[in-house]
This record gives structure tokens, C-alpha cells and sequence, in this order.
């Protein structure tokens, strides 16, 4: 039996979709939201006007004769028993919609997004000639050529209209449930324009944009209200839980109040299944540890290095095994590889933040403290009992209380242990014997590397706490008051290095024949000549002793260090003798204080307190850290040795190239067949190889195994924004430097990707500094503020924007980046 109108579709099938079109089931899914009245005109209704004619249709499709098309679809009447169908379903005094639903229409494959007519303001009288122009759109040279580029068929093209009930309404828009211009599924993008949308929807007009994140809008026109936006995000996320796919959804706002139009999935993204399982890849602020490629090696490592010592921290702080054995597989995960690239996975960070007192609040400071851009929407948490947040919020709070009673006695521990074998060769030692001290130190240090991870989440809470009471104070740039007030403590670890390296400078200033010999010789001939025995060699000794390990890349297995390879030092100092540059530190520009009561002061200045402390000593245990991956470099840069004069491998580094666990398989003799190691390693070489070539994305989300590169928008006034360092304002030259080593600065205003400790001596030498990469407590942030260095770090496309030789202004106070010059 034939259905010529239908305004309650009450199941679907594949059926439905062939008499009502694609459109359609889509308003039929949402049934339940507020959308106005409609109903459809389907294919029925559609061929009983031009069923006699599809043949003759179809040939005048394939010989493109438009005009023809037009004269048929326009000119046929419509029996008086169809039009009463037309007019019993519609009301004199009201307006409509007319939309078209082609079969194909709106599905995953096919939007037709501006290929068919919709026709608005639509009298009753005026509907009839309406239906059949938007029954001639779906034949229209544009349409055709559509379906064309997209291999559907243009023959027996059958059409369902949509009659829906007009809203007048104030606003009108799209919102795109994904933000198609970097791919972010984390935001979305509503476009608007006052009144009616189909100027905005046919690309007519632009419209005024609102980038949503989370509990983040960006976008301040008064056109949509912050209560309208909210509306809308809460309708994309009902029409999201029944959708396979990303959403284009047109909307209407009538007094505050948000009405659905239609909704279509947005072809772009068909390959993507959004209900599959989705994990985040973020580098945020680990590009500071593990920049660029790395091996096979350190990524086992620290994968290993990062769930071990997690365990251990719950377990130190007495959650029940219960709880543990949930998150251990998160524990075990919060690391990935891509591209032979180390990224986090974002999905077991927030699980793991998840389960301290007050959740909300710390995955919000987590999120500032490892520089995540992009709020995920969506986060799995923990489910956590009153008791077990009470018991872990109380153990909390007498580890952060006695946090540096605890740091120096991890400290004295840590000197006990591993200090002895720092800068070690281990000569003569075999591989058992080194697995031996490998497992010594794990059980000795590793299991007790709690104390450096409660210090960071103190340092992650109070950090916080002060962004946030200082907001609530209403102080003007909070982030540069901020900034400005944690700086310059004084014997913060990472700064200590640089009155040694000046001592070295001093020292060769002092002899004119080294001093012309670091003029004229190369670092390597420097090396050999003053390395050992010589009028500075105490100098580098006890320079290298301190700060061996703290290079570029140090927590990378197979970077070579100081204590591998000392030329770096030798070219350090001769980029200085060269320069003629003095390494000083500066003032720290003051900043107004705020008018606040008495009781308010108070709490600021212990918040300050504590934020400083935990920073200060963030730096102090962090170096451990270095320290201990010093140690186990040189353990397996050894075992590295044995292996290769044991024919395993073909050169000792290729050791690196190998993961962990394969490397304890070995000599522990339970791979008993090694034909396939070197093989293994030559694949890796190649992958890591490959990989230097590949794109790093600060983002990649996967849903099951298809993936988006999350690319961010690049910024295109001349005004930059990032993490201010709170210490002024400077201008200057921008130098682009992207490998310390060979750095030539004269104070100019240094610009780099991202940096570490391995670049400690060239802030000083800099007259600012800009980075793209980082947090608010990244090594390059708290250098800065430290030495009163001039920055701004976290600056989001700063190497794309910013040339060499390019004039600019760097405003530590309120993080900008004024540009002076293309």
C-alpha cells in the first residue's frame, strides 16, 4: 500500500530510507528534541506526479538538457487529490520550510550539503510551486555534477520533501560537532547569523563563530547568549549519543529558546565510527623530555619506569589493592609510540587524576601543568569510595605537609644508591652482574620514587589553587602576577649550573693562549688538548661531575651525554669566547600589588609560599631523575659492549634499538634463538628513519584503529599569546635556534620548538626567549622565571609565525608576542 505523507515514522529500516530519504530519518532519530512541526512528502508522492515520465527523465539527465528538466519537473500538474494531502496538513496563517530529502541524501556517504534547495518563509498558497522547485534541485547541473564526483547513480532519482513549520526566528546557525578546520573532536564550532540561516548555510554570508571545549567558549558576540550556547552544546551531545558519525546540525533560537532543524553527518570524516573505543595521544609538555624520534629502548624503559613508580605511589598511599588492580592497565599505558615518537595517552592521565580529592579541580590543574591545549570532553574516572577519598586525601595532605623532611631522605637514599655509579663506564662488569645493580637501584630508588611525584602533584594542586584564588581576586593578568611572584627564588636547582660554566669562561679568559686556542681551534682539537691535565681541566671536571647528564634530550637512553662524549662542552664554550657574551641574570620587574583585606593577603602569601616550595623542589628532585637515567645509560650502553662482542648485535648503540624486556630475555638466557635480532634492529633503524620524516602532531585521537591528526589553527594577527615568565618587557631581533650546541646568540630574543636542561646556558645569553612548546611548569618556564629571563613559552605556532631577524616585543608580564615586522 502506497504512503503518500508521513509525520511519524515509527521504525526504521532501510525500507523507511527509500520512501522518505535521508533527511528524514534524521529528524525522525531526534524525534524527542525540540524541533518543529513537519511532515514528508515521500518518493510515493513523487512518483505518482512523475512516474510516467523516468524514462524520459532519465535521458534527459544523460544528455545534461537542464532546461528540459526544468519545463517537466515545473510544468506537470498535480492532481487535486494531491494537493488537498498538501493542504489538509498545513494551516492558512502559518509559514514553512521545504526541504529537500533525497533518497541518498544526509547519509554517511553523501551530505548533498548545498547541492538541493531549501526554500523558507513559505505561504500555504505558495507551497504547491515550492515542492516542485525543490523536487527540480535534485536535478540542477550542480546536483548532477555532485552525485558525479561522488559515483552515484544519476538514474531513477527519486525525491521526498520535507514541509516543516517555521520558526521566526532571532538567530539561526551550524554547528559542526567536530571543528573541521583542525580536526579537534573536542570542539565543536557554531556558526550563526541573525534571523534565518539559509544565507549562512548556502555560503552566502559568514557567520559569527563560538569555538566550545568543555566548560570553555570562545567567541563574545552578543548574537548567541552564553545560556543558548550551552543549549546547543547539550542538543549536539543528545543527537551525538545516537549517531554513528560527526554531526552538521542547523538550528534555530526563538526567545532564548534553541529549536533542531535537521541533522546530517559530515562526509569528511565517514571513515571515523565515533562509538568505537577513543584514546588521545597528546605530546603537550613530554616533548620537553622526549622530543623528536627516539628508540625502541627508551620508550619500553619509560613506559615501565612510568607505571612502576604510579604503582608504587598508590600504593605508598594505601588504596586498597582493589582500586589498583582497576587502574592498573591505565598504570601500565600512559605512555604511546607513534611514528617512533613517545606521546601521552591522555586516557589513563585522566583516569589516574581522577581519583584524588577533589576531581574536577585537579584534572583542570593537570591539564595547565602538562600544557594540554584541548580539554577532552570526555574522560573515563574512577569511581572512588568516601572512605578511600578520605584515606588518600588525608595521606595526601601528610606527604605534601612533610614534603621536605620526606625530599631529604629520598635525597640521602638516592645518594646512597646511585650516586656511586654516576658517570661510571662500568668496565669489566658482565651483563648478569649489571642487571644485578639494574635491579638494586630499581628496588632500592625506582619502587621509592614517590616522593618526586607527590611533589608534583603539590606542585600541580597549589600551582592551581593560586591561578585560581588569584582569578577570583579580580588581580589584572593573573598569569603574569603569577609568574612574577614565584619568581627568583634563589639556589633553584637547574640555575646552579650556570655560575660553574662562567667559572670555566673565567678560567679561559684568564690564559691568552687557551683563550686563542677557543677562537681558532675546533671542539674537538679543544677537547683533546684541555680535556684532562690542563689549566682548566678541573674546571670541566667539576663541571661535568654536577651537570654531565643535564643535555639536550637526557632522559633519551641513546642521547650521548657529557659524560659520553665532553665535545659538546668544548663547543658550548667556544660559541660563548666566540660571542663575547657575559652571562648574567636580571631583575624581575615588579608588579602592582593588589587592594585586597587583610584575611585575603594572607592566603595569597601562603599559597605563594607553598607554590614556590614545591617548584623549587619540583627542580631539586627532578635532577635525580637525570641522574638515574644516567646511570642505567651507561648500564646498558655496557651490556651494549657484550653484545656486540658476543655477535648479538652489530655495533653497541644498536642496543638501543631494542626493547627492554627483549634485552633481559637475553641474558637471562630465555631467548634461545637469536637469528631474528639483528634483523629486528635493522627494521627498527629503518622505522625510526622513516619517522623523522613523519609530521609530530601535538594531538592524534584514535577511534578503535582509524585516527585524526588534531592540526591547530595557525595564528594570523600580529599579537601571540602564551605562558608569560612574569619578568618584563623586552624588544628585540628574533634568532631561531633549534640545536643548542651550535647556537650563535648575541642578544637577540632566542625562539625555540621546545627546550630542556641541555639549554641552560643560552638563556642567559639571550636578551628573551619565546618557545612554542610548554606549561606553566616546564623546565624552560621555571629557568626563566628564575634567572629574570625575558619569556613567554606555550606559544602556539610561534616557530611558523616568528622568522629570524624579525622585530618583536616579548611581554613577560602579560605573555604576548607583538610583531613589528613581516
Amino acid at each position: 500500500m502506497k504512503q503518500y505523507i508521513i509525520s511519524k515514522i515509527n521504525k526504521y529500516s532501510s525500507e523507511k530510507i527509500s520512501l522518505v530519504g535521508g533527511k528524514a530519518i534524521g529528524l525522525w532519530k531526534f524525534k524527542e528534541l525540540n524541533t518543529p512541526k513537519w511532515f514528508v512528502l515521500t518518493t510515493d508522492f513523487f512518483e505518482e506526479i512523475y512516474g510516467k515520465h523516468q524514462d524520459n527523465i532519465n535521458t534527459l539527465v544523460v544528455n545534461e538538457d537542464y532546461s528540459a528538466l526544468e519545463r517537466l519537473i515545473m510544468l506537470e500538474p498535480i492532481k487535486e487529490k494531491f494537493q488537498n494531502i498538501v493542504l489538509r496538513n498545513t494551516k492558512y496563517n502559518k509559514k514553512y520550510a521545504v526541504r529537500s530529502s533525497a533518497i541518498d541524501e544526509d547519509s554517511k556517504n553523501a551530505s548533498f550539503a548545498g547541492a538541493m534547495s531549501t526554500y523558507l518563509n513559505i505561504t500555504q498558497d505558495a507551497l504547491l510551486t515550492y515542492i516542485k522547485k525543490c523536487y527540480l534541485s535534485a536535478f540542477t547541473k550542480k546536483a548532477l555534477a555532485y552525485r558525479k564526483t561522488n559515483n552515484l547513480s544519476s538514474i531513477n532519482i527519486k525525491m521526498a520533501v520535507i514541509v516543516q513549520e517555521m520558526i521566526e526566528a532571532d538567530a539561526s546557525g551550524v554547528v559542526n560537532t567536530i571543528n573541521p578546520i583542525t580536526n579537534n573532536p573536542d570542539e565543536i564550532v557554531i556558526s550563526a547569523t541573525e534571523g534565518l540561516g539559509e544565507s549562512l548555510v548556502s555560503g552566502e554570508v559568514n557567520g559569527i563563530d563560538y569555538y566550545v571545549n568543555r566548560d570553555k567558549i570562545i567567541g563574545n558576540n552578543p548574537l548567541l547568549s552564553e545560556k543558548v550556547i550551552k543549549d546547543i552544546v547539550k542538543l549536539c551531545s543528545q543527537i551525538l549519543s545516537k549517531s554513528t558519525s560527526f554531526q552538521d546540525i542547523e538550528f534555530a533560537v526563538k526567545e532564548e529558546k534553541v529549536y533542531f532543524l535537521q541533522t546530517r553527518p559530515i562526509v569528511p570524516y565517514q571513515h571515523i565510527d565515533i562509538t568505537e573505543p577513543r584514546t588521545t595521544y597528546d605530546n603537550a609538555n613530554i616533548i620537553e623530555s622526549y622530543s623528536g624520534v627516539t628508540t625502541m629502548l627508551t620508550y619500553t624503559f619509560a613506559r615501565y619506569v612510568y607505571s612502576k613508580i604510579y604503582h608504587q605511589t598508590l600504593k605508598a598511599g594505601h588504596i586498597r589493592q582493589k582500586v589498583i588492580d582497576n587502574l592498573s592497565p591505565y598504570l601500565n599505558d600512559m605512555l604511546r609510540f607513534y611514528d617512533n615518537k613517545i606521546y601521552y595517552n591522555l586516557n589513563s592521565w585522566y583516569m589516574l587524576t581522577s581519583i584524588f580529592p577533589g576531581k574536577k579541580n585537579n584534572i583542570s590543574y593537570m591539564e595547565n601543568m602538562m600544557g594540554v591545549k584541548t580539554k577532552l570532553t570526555k574522560a573515563k574516572h574512577v569511581k572512588m569510595s568516601i572512605f578511600d577519598l578520605m584515606n588518600l586525601g588525608l595521606r595526601l595532605k601528610y606527604r605534601l605537609d612533610h614534603m621536605q623532611k620526606l625530599s631529604k631522605k629520598f635525597i640521602n637514599k638516592f645518594d646512597e644508591v646511585v650516586m656511586p655509579y654516576l658517570g661510571s663506564a662500568f668496565e669489566n662488569y658482565s651483563a648478569k652482574r649489571l642487571m644485578e645493580i639494574y635491579k638494586e637501584i630499581e628496588e632500592n630508588i625506582v619502587d621509592d620514587f614517590t616522593t618526586p611525584i607527590i611533589n608534583d602533584v603539590g606542585a600541580m594542586m597549589y600551582y592551581g589553587k593560586l591561578t585560581k584564588y588569584v582569578k577570583k581576586l579580580n588581580i589584572s593578568d593573573p598569569d603574569g602576577y603569577i609568574s612574577n611572584k614565584v619568581s627568583k627564588q634563589g639556589d633553584v636547582e637547574s640555575t646552579k649550573s650556570a655560575p660553574l660554566y662562567l667559572e670555566i669562561i673565567d678560567r679561559i679568559q684568564s690564559y691568552n693562549d687557551i683563550y686563542e686556542d677557543f677562537i681558532f681551534l675546533e671542539p674537538t682539537k679543544l677537547c683533546e688538548k684541555y680535556h684532562k691535565n690542563s689549566d682548566i681541566s678541573d674546571a670541566t671536571d667539576n663541571y661535568i661531575k654536577e651537570f654531565g647528564p643535564r643535555v639536550m634530550d637526557e632522559l633519551k637512553l641513546e642521547t650521548e651525554t657529557l659524560f659520553e662524549n665532553p665535545v659538546f662542552l668544548y663547543q658550548m664554550l667556544k660559541n660563548t669566547i666566540i660571542n663575547g657574551l657575559k652571562i648574567e641574570t636580571h631583575d624581575i620587574k615588579q608588579v602592582d600589588e593588589p587592594k585586597i583585606n587583610i584575611f585575603q593577603r594572607i592566603k595569597l602569601k601562603k599559597l605563594i609560599k607553598k607554590t614556590k616550595f614545591f617548584i623549587k623542589n619540583r627542580e631539586l628532585l627532578r635532577l635525580r631523575r637525570t641522574y638515574l637515567y644516567s646511570v642505567y645509560r651507561r648500564i646498558y650502553l655496557r651490556i651494549g659492549e657484550i653484545f656486540e662482542k658476543e655477535h648479538l648485535i652489530e655495533d653497541k648503540r644498536d642496543i638501543f634499538h631494542l626493547k627492554k624486556e627483549e634485552i633481559e630475555m637475553v641474558i637471562d638466557d630465555k631467548i634461545n634463538e637469536l637469528r631474528n635480532l639483528k634483523g629486528t634492529i635493522i627494521k627498527r633503524k629503518q622505522r625510526m628513519e622513516e619517522g623523522k620524516n613523519k609530521k609530530t602532531y601535538n594531538r592524534i585521537v584514535f577511534y578503535g584503529n582509524k585516527e585524526l591528526h588534531i592540526h591547530n589553527p595557525v595564528q594570523s594577527d600580529n599579537v601571540l599569546k602564551g605562558i608569560p615568565s612574569g619578568a618584563g618587557v623586552v624588544r628585540g631581533k628574533i634568532k631561531y635556534v633549534e640545536d643548542p650546541t651550535t647556537a650563535n646568540l648575541n642578544g637577540e630574543i632566542m625562539l625555540a620548538k621546545r627546550t630542556d636542561p641541555g639549554w641552560i646556558m643560552l638563556f642567559p645569553m639571550c636578551k628573551g626567549l619565546i618557545v612554542e612548546r610548554g606549561s606553566i611548569l616546564s623546565h624552560s618556564a621555571v629557568v626563566a622565571r628564575e634567572l629574570g629571563i625575558v619569556a613567554v613559552v606555550g606559544v602556539e605556532d610561534a616557530c611558523t609565525i616568528l622568522k629570524d631577524g624579525m622585530e618583536v616585543t616579548v611581554d613577560g608580564i602579560k605573555g604576548e608576542i607583538i610583531i613589528h615586522e613581516e
